[in-house]
């Protein structure tokens, strides 16, 4: 047993935390890819936004412009 043992198993379980985020994040995206505008609710407009943000973030890459906004039907 070395000094860095409880790093290692520390950032190990920080990357399975980091990649089981990734994975329900992908889930998320991937059922809301199939959703027509009508669809989108307001909640899950806000939900999809964050999500699509939080993929920004995990990835280190700037979010794009994410929606334009709605007209009021």
């Amino acid at each position: 047993m070395n000094s860095y043992q409880s790093n290692i198993q520390d950032t190990i379980a920080r990357l399975g935390d980091h990649l089981g985020r990734m994975q329900l994040l992908m889930r998320n995206l991937a059922e809301c890819r199939n959703l027509t505008e009508r669809q989108l609710d307001p909640e899950t407009e806000l939900a999809l936004v964050c999500w699509l943000e939080e993929a920004a973030e995990l990835m280190g890459s700037r979010p794009e412009r994410l929606h334009d906004e709605r007209p009021l039907i």
